[in-house]
């Protein structure tokens, strides 16, 4: 799926689906232009084959439940522009590991829930984003940040969230994690 256009991406519900929700079921991929600043609510909801979608740095908003059970997404970085992380965005996602931008400074509702898979969280923030609730229910992690930060994520330590004061390197946006933080 290529998404073209610039600026701000129309908001979708779950009754007013995105234009491409019926062929959600055939999505594996999506590119969009550099010049979008924005992914909408909903967008890309139950896009379940989807496996891979690159973020430009450009994006500044990623809308309420915009990835919600996209059960092969394994991997995703978060833009460095992105501040608040919205309710569900992520919900049930097939996510084996996520990287956080350096930028986000609250994390909403739900945004991890369900996703089972998750075992690395890579934060590269100096101290840790506010979490509302149900952040990680069912999610079994180690976040791993840098030591100046450690304490910060004292309040992180539930539903089985476990902290790591090991990560090195500083943030880029690629899924690709540093070698020695693998």
């Amino acid at each position: 799926l290529k998404i073209e256009g610039s600026g701000a991406m129309e908001d979708y519900t779950s009754t007013e689906r995105a234009p491409w929700y019926a062929l959600r079921n055939s999505i594996e991929s999506v590119v969009t232009d550099d010049s979008l600043k924005s992914i909408g609510d909903y967008a890309f909801a139950s896009c379940e084959e989807m496996t891979y979608i690159p973020i430009s740095e450009k994006i500044t908003y990623i809308g309420e439940g915009a990835f919600q059970d996209c059960k092969s997404l394994t991997e995703f970085v978060i833009p460095g522009g992105i501040t608040e992380i919205y309710a569900n965005t992520f919900g049930k996602c097939g996510f084996e590991k996520i990287s956080i931008g350096p930028d986000v400074k609250k994390i909403g509702m739900s945004v991890f829930a369900d996703c089972n898979a998750l075992k690395d969280i890579y934060v590269y923030g100096t101290e840790a984003p506010a979490l509302d609730s149900d952040v990680f229910r069912n999610v079994s992690a180690t976040v791993h940040c840098y030591e100046e930060a450690e304490e910060s994520f004292g309040s992180w330590v539930q539903n089985n969230i476990r902290i790591s004061a090991d990560l090195t390197g500083e943030y880029a946006l690629s899924p690709e994690i540093p070698e020695d933080n693998k």
